[in-house]
């Protein structure tokens, strides 16, 4: 009896002197495709976003960080159960689709909000009403890059190339083989070309590109699976324009920047956050005065996600469970003041919605040139 009610003597000084246990939120990453010094980026724009709402120490107490950098394909599904085992009532981040896709999947078998950043993949949107992303739909992406080609630079034939192992690169040519966007798009010729093992394109489509078969080129990969493509488009002296995807404008990568500054034809790249908005002058501003550096788009991507999941804790109650919290986000499904300005998403869950931009390399830089 006397250890019984030492117990609750204690618990009850406990409640009184520090409240009643805090609501806990989680945030995930691995470098199952994504390295770390970008993984790194969406991370610091992740912590500055949820400081803009709750205090550094706020922070600390609040979220609990589960970082798998070992590489490992599952990666991604270590982070989210060792977050889920910690009882985090909602998740964040898993930046890349692949990793994205992994954790979301885990997550939704349990009704846990899930809100990740700038994953463009389909499935994002058919995992039901507690999984989010802060990137627009796959679909909406490669009508982009079509719609563009088409009306803007007049080409109807072009060479679509798939990394076969990375989710976001698939999830483009699962869009492009949709029936919606073969009656939309019934004027051109899309053909799809799978890189190979080496991340290398097969010989027969570095021919019909020598004979011209084609105008000009969509890219899906990130960034870093094209060097070995891009060795070949050198050695071959294939020079056609390009059309990257949005992968290309999400993570920071310097390692295509002497490709695309080599090339003679145009290079267009897709993006949904630009760094000369008002908005996004003003996160630009908050992250320099931080960091003592110039922000990227992972970064930003990474801020969003951070002030949404800040913002929406900000809405519940001290103890708030994992259905309050989900409810919490539903009930306000718009979110201001982020790197992008309002960002609002449908109810049923999904891709938020965003204008794309089509932005042209020159001299000068990316310069907007289109949105959609």
């Amino acid at each position: 009896m006397k250890v019984g009610f030492l117990i609750l003597t204690l618990l009850a000084i406990v409640h009184v002197c520090f409240g009643s246990p805090a609501t806990i939120v989680g945030y995930g990453s691995s470098t199952s495709v994504i390295t770390a010094k970008i993984q790194e980026g969406f991370y610091s724009g992740f912590q500055l976003g949820f400081e803009q709402v709750y205090s550094a120490e706020d922070r600390k107490r609040l979220v609990r960080t589960e970082q798998v950098h070992d590489g490992a394909p599952l990666g991604p599904a270590v982070s989210v159960q060792r977050l889920l085992d910690l009882g985090v009532v909602g998740l964040f981040g898993f930046p890349g689709s692949s990793d994205a896709l992994i954790a979301a999947r885990i997550a939704a078998k349990k009704t846990v909000l899930t809100v990740v950043p700038g994953c463009n993949h389909p499935d994002l949107g058919r995992l039901g009403p507690s999984v989010f992303s802060t990137g627009h739909s796959g679909e909406r992406e490669m009508w982009s890059q079509l719609e563009f080609a088409l009306n803007r630079l007049k080409l109807r034939r072009g060479l679509a190339i798939i990394n076969p192992r990375a989710a976001p690169s698939v999830g483009m040519e699962t869009v492009l083989a949709s029936p919606a966007t073969l009656r939309r798009f019934q004027t051109m010729a899309i053909t799809v070309a799978h890189l190979d093992e080496n991340l290398r394109l097969p010989e027969i489509y570095l021919s019909g590109l020598k004979r011209g078969d084609w105008q000009f080129l969509l890219m899906t990969p990130y960034p870093e699976a094209c060097v070995p493509l891009v060795s070949q488009f050198a050695a071959e002296k294939i020079d056609i324009p390009v059309i990257a995807s949005s992968a290309w404008g999400t993570v920071d990568s310097d390692v295509m920047r002497r490709y695309v500054a080599d090339k003679r034809s145009a290079f267009y790249m897709l993006t949904s956050w630009l760094p000369g908005s008002p908005a996004g002058r003003n996160f630009r501003s908050v992250f320099r005065q931080r960091f003592a550096k110039e922000p990227t788009a992972d970064s930003a991507y990474g801020y969003d996600v951070g002030k949404i999941a800040a913002t929406t804790l900000r809405r519940t109650k001290q103890s708030a469970s994992r259905s309050e919290l989900l409810k919490a986000f539903t009930e306000s499904l718009c979110f201001d003041e982020l790197s992008v300005g309002r960002l609002c998403f449908p109810k049923d869950g999904g891709h938020a919605e965003r204008v794309v931009h089509v932005l042209h390399f020159t001299k000068r830089g990316f310069e907007p040139v289109a949105e959609f």
